[in-house]
């Protein structure tokens, strides 16, 4: 939306081209507003350039002014344990058909302080295992679920905030041989139509995990981090997730 202070740069280019042309041709002026060739070529000028005023310049002025995002992870489970881990039923399938599955999901918010953060991408990586021979989700980087199912997702200014799924369970794990105690929330892991033990390589047996949560948004550099200690020692049903 274009602010009304920048209605005047409308008609600084037709007062500047009138300058230009008086201080250049001096007493001319009238005889070549006079001659319709030069009228005509005089008023495109004014058009084109009046154009640019009043589109570029507010355009260009608008991008100037334009914040830059302020991100912040946020993990106060003490105060609203509810938004933090979250028991949801999803429906799945299996050999006998449709079966409504329970699932626990621990999961970040993410905050922005300033202007409009768009693309923001969440990444996980581990930093330590205990024990160390415990089953653990293959290292590097790997590239979280946002609440709306999104890999990316745009935050939105000045107390802009978005979800960031972490870790999840799944009540099926039960009942699967293996150390199978909770995984990292990953596109095709958190999928209700696929069984646990074939994202392997997203889980987590029983034990601690410090784990360091990335968001960056791509379009203009900002950035964010923060690190979990992810305790998988109890049932399916309750893990913890601190913050460090």
């Amino acid at each position: 939306m274009r602010s009304y202070y920048l209605i005047p740069l409308t008609v600084l280019p037709i007062v500047t081209a009138l300058a230009i042309l008086v201080y250049t041709h001096g007493n001319e002026i009238n005889t070549l507003l006079a001659s319709p060739i030069a009228g005509s070529v005089l008023l495109v000028i004014l058009i084109v350039v009046d154009g640019a005023g009043g589109v570029l310049v507010p355009f260009l002025i608008h991008q100037a002014e334009q914040p830059s995002p302020k991100l912040r992870i946020v993990f106060d489970v003490d105060k609203a344990p509810d938004r933090y881990s979250i028991q949801l039923d999803q429906m799945a399938v299996n050999a006998s058909g449709q079966v409504t599955v329970r699932r626990r999901f621990w999961r970040a918010c993410v905050m922005n302080d300033g202007g409009l953060a768009e693309r923001c991408k969440a990444t996980l990586s581990l930093v330590k295992a205990e024990p160390p021979n415990v089953r653990k989700f293959i290292l590097g980087e790997i590239q979280l679920v946002w609440e709306s199912g999104q890999l990316y997702q745009d935050i939105g200014a000045k107390g802009g905030s978005e979800f960031i799924q972490v870790m999840y369970s799944d009540e099926r794990t039960s009942g699967i041989a293996g150390d199978y105690k909770a995984f990292v929330s990953t596109p095709d892991g958190i999928s209700q139509w696929v069984l646990p033990v074939f994202r392997a390589q997203d889980s987590m047996g029983s034990g601690s995990f410090v784990v360091e949560l990335r968001i960056t948004s791509p379009m203009d550099g900002a950035s964010a981090t923060k690190q979990f200690k992810l305790t998988t020692n109890g049932g399916w049903n309750d893990h913890t997730m601190v913050a460090l």
